[in-house]
């Protein structure tokens, strides 16, 4: 269908009206104002409006910051330049008009920015950082609250909101007052007037400005700042009451001294009625004995009355304070009342906070020996797994569980043992045996431990055997040949696979230490004799000789002592005569780990032949085809005197001979094998006596 061009114009035309009406009523908008301010948590704490325990708020002209305690555990912290937000307390920042954005200032600490952006994306709110600048924008709401999901800190808070402009009046023309209430130090005025512009009755708050403090009073109404009270009056305030108290620091420092944050925790009591009141984190360095006059907010911890943290102090005096705890048992002590001081011995068992130099205390468990434990929460001296101590404190009772409560002090009667080898020793009995002396920590069983010696040509010997002597495990590692007395031995403590201590160690190295400590003149003579001997034997087997036992020893006291004929035992045959082929052929010392007499004898056959060593029967060992040999047990080198008489008997005829091993040092006095070992017996006799 066509359109006439009149109807066409009629239909655009009003096409035109309709637009016309349209378009401003789609444009026009209410305008707003942008405000922005910033909440800076400075040192002064100029901006904080209140605190408590429970609850701080900071403020600008027109916004809010509060941090709650909500479900922390931690009470709110008193704390600026950065203000510390603890776990699960929570943050609101209110403004009067819809939030557009909030500029906060972390104090740089990568694991507070961490808690912060947690905490931020927990409450659903989106930001960009830059630096330790965190950006907030979308929150389009007068309020945003967000829990902490860790400790974070904030040097600063900038909040941007919009306050729409409704072209109402401002009321800035003349005012008739209807009524007028002035504002107080602890209250807001009012101010009810009629607008000269509008004619409306408008209500103005007239905001208090708080207390002016100078040496406690205030200027404006001569309110106290802080209230005067006794320690025992002060127990019974509500929290956040700022009070001002006397008392003396008393039985111990309950924190020590924190130089980076400036403060201690102490206990004080009031001198006259005795009331104590534990102080948290007051400002300053105090001692025990130390008068002061304290002013802070009251507060509570765990159900119990204390000074909160950021307290002032003066000190106004000083007086000798007595500890006089009671000595008790672990048993006796858990059934004391909170607060009693005892003296309470036992053996740390557990360390379950390690020391923390920072703030110099940890916590551990001691035990007494019926078994029964005692906790000891912040521990102000530094002890050991396994230490026997005796501690002074206050006893204290946390969820229900008793405990010696923080600052106590300790007296370390006997430090615990570490698990190593402690000592290494050497023992010159019928052979050398190397012998290591181990610790363990407490609560370590020996069976689960061993020790591997291995010596200089690789060979391992493991030994699991033990002796218990003077409270150490010895091990022993036996049978050292005199010629081995120069080699290292590797030594190494283990449990299972695992080595948990290596040590070297040789006959010499203990020679040595004896030489060079304060040791009676008997026994260096002994060790100087002793190495000698090794040396020689060293020399008679031809062995290791770039490192012989006397090479390089500092403080040698060889003996000079030589056998005489007195020394010597007959060593031909006493009575009887070789029978057809049955007789002795040779006698003399064999050399080895120890020291043995030996006789060899020829015999057609062994039907009928016995041989005895001092009327015990002898194993009779066959060398080769009728030569036969018989060897005496080990013998001490404080034994070399000693007469061995050896019988050879077949049912008729018998020979008899007598020996000794200075029989053959007194046959061999010329060569150094025999003097050496004739002195290290003698000087082994004379360490005796």
């Amino acid at each position: 269908m066509k359109l006439k061009a009149s109807k066409l114009i009629a239909v655009l035309c009003v096409v035109a009206t309709i637009l016309t009406m349209i378009v401003p009523m789609t444009l026009s908008t209410a305008a707003a104002t942008e405000v922005t301010e910033t909440i800076t948590f400075d040192a002064n704490k100029t901006q904080r409006t209140s605190f408590s325990t429970t609850k701080q708020v900071w403020a600008s002209e027109t916004v809010t910051f509060t941090n709650d305690k909500a479900s922390s555990s931690s009470p709110v912290a008193d704390y600026s330049n950065p203000v510390r937000l603890y776990a699960s307390s929570s943050v609101t920042i209110e403004a009067p008009g819809t939030i557009t954005k909030i500029v906060i200032v972390s104090d740089g600490t990568a694991k507070y920015k961490t808690a912060l952006q947690n905490s931020l994306t927990g409450a659903g709110l989106t930001y960009t950082t830059s630096g330790n600048n965190y950006t907030v924008t979308g929150v389009n709401a007068a309020s945003v609250t967000m829990k902490m999901t860790a400790q974070a800190r904030f040097k600063s808070v900038q909040v941007t909101y919009e306050v729409a402009d409704t072209g109402a009046c401002q009321h800035e023309g003349e005012k008739t007052t209807v009524s007028l209430t002035e504002a107080t130090c602890t209250a807001d005025g009012e101010h009810v007037f009629t607008c000269g512009d509008c004619g409306e009755t408008v209500t103005e708050v007239l905001k208090s400005e708080g207390h002016k403090f100078v040496d406690n009073a205030c200027t404006v109404c001569g309110t106290n700042e802080y209230l005067p009270a006794t320690v025992e009056e002060a127990l019974t305030l509500a929290d956040g009451t700022k009070v001002m108290l006397t008392g003396v620091v008393v039985v111990f420092i309950d924190t020590p001294y924190d130089s980076g944050y400036k403060n201690i925790s102490v206990t004080v009591q009031d001198p006259e009625t005795e009331a104590e009141l534990y102080l948290y984190r007051l400002s300053g360095n105090w001692e025990v004995g130390d008068v002061l006059t304290v002013k802070g907010a009251m507060g509570s911890y765990n159900g119990k009355k204390q000074l909160a943290q950021g307290g002032t102090a003066e000190k106004t005096g000083e007086v000798e304070v007595e500890v006089n705890p009671l000595e008790a048992t672990i048993s006796e002590a858990l059934e004391l009342e909170d607060g009693t001081l005892v003296l309470v011995n036992g053996i740390v068992s557990k360390i379950n906070t390690a020391w923390n130099a920072s703030y110099g205390n940890m916590s551990v468990t001691i035990t007494d020996e019926s078994g029964k434990t005692l906790y000891l929460y912040k521990l102000a001296t530094k002890v050991g797994l396994g230490d026997e101590i005796a501690v002074t404190g206050k006893m204290y009772t946390y969820n229900n569980a008793r405990q010696i409560n923080a600052g106590a002090t300790a007296e370390i009667l006997k430090v615990g043992a570490v698990t190593e080898i402690a000592q290494m020793s050497v023992n010159a009995g019928a052979d050398l045996s190397l012998l290591a002396h181990v610790t363990l920590a407490y609560g370590e069983k020996v069976e689960d431990y061993a020790v591997k010696f291995v010596h200089a040509n690789g060979a391992e010997v493991l030994v699991t055997a033990f002796v218990e002597k003077n409270g150490k495990y010895v091990f022993a590692l036996n049978k050292i040949a005199p010629q081995a007395m120069s080699d290292l031995i590797t030594v190494t403590l283990v449990k299972g696979e695992t080595a948990k201590d290596t040590v070297e160690y040789s006959v010499k190295t203990y020679a040595q230490a004896i030489l060079n400590g304060e040791y009676d003149a008997a026994l260096k003579t002994f060790v100087s004799d002793m190495l000698a001997y090794g040396a020689a034997a060293q020399k008679h087997t031809n062995y290791n000789l770039e490192n012989l036992a006397t090479n390089g020893v500092e403080g040698l006291a060889c003996s000079t002592a030589t056998p005489d004929a007195s020394a010597n035992v007959n060593a031909g045959v006493q009575n009887g005569t070789k029978v057809d082929g049955l007789g002795f052929t040779a006698v003399g010392v064999k050399f080895d780990t120890a020291n043995y007499i030996y006789a060899k004898f020829t015999a057609a056959s062994l039907e009928g032949i016995t041989v005895t060593i001092n009327g015990e029967a002898a194993e009779i060992v066959e060398l080769e085809n009728g030569v036969y040999a018989v060897y005496s047990e080990e013998i001490l080198a404080t034994a070399f005197g000693q007469t061995f008489t050896i019988v050879l008997n077949n049912g008729a005829d018998y020979q008899t001979l007598t020996y000794s091993v200075n029989s053959y040092a007194f046959a061999k006095a010329n060569t150094e094998l025999g003097a050496t070992l004739y002195r290290y017996g003698a000087s082994a006799l004379a360490l005796l006596a």
